[in-house]
């Protein structure tokens, strides 16, 4: 008999094992599916904030742009006035303005400020990006003021 009961106890002890290491192997997974499940809402939180966070710069960055864009379309209009009234200079040699005399010593001054007038005019309409277009507007409301100033006052 000893060595039968011996045999049945073994027997019950591992299945009692097998049982207590499948509990705790159940325990585990249970708790490893929790933790994931809890990650990623706390991800997904996570992304979405980021996501609302970023939506406010992404509408400044339009109309930032859109901005830029509408200088473009100012400046380039500016442009097309001032070479009007450039050309109305050159065509009248400055007669009985301050450039009268500048236009009678360089005759090319009228052509090449005209050139840069057009140049600066394209280099507006054609800038590929923001940070470019800003430097075309730029170095053309500079060229504005300055021709502007001659018109008005004559060299010097």
């Amino acid at each position: 008999m000893n060595s039968k009961s011996s045999g049945c106890g073994g027997i019950i002890a591992f299945v009692f094992l097998v049982a207590i290491a499948m509990w705790a192997l159940a325990i585990a997974l249970w708790v490893a599916g929790l933790a994931v499940a809890l990650g990623g809402v706390g991800f997904a939180g996570v992304l979405i904030y980021r996501a609302w966070k970023d939506t406010g710069k992404g509408a400044v960055q339009d109309e930032l742009d859109a901005e830029i864009v509408a200088l473009g379309v100012e400046s380039a209009a500016d442009l097309d006035a001032l070479l009007l009234e450039w050309d109305y200079a050159a065509v009248t040699q400055g007669i009985g303005s301050p450039l009268q005399e500048a236009f009678a010593q360089d005759p090319r001054m009228a052509e090449r400020i005209r050139e840069q007038i057009m140049a600066a005019a394209v280099r507006v309409r054609t800038a590929p990006n923001e940070p470019e277009r800003l430097r075309s507007v730029l170095g053309a409301e500079e060229l504005r003021v300055n021709v502007q100033a001659l018109l008005r006052d004559g060299p010097g």
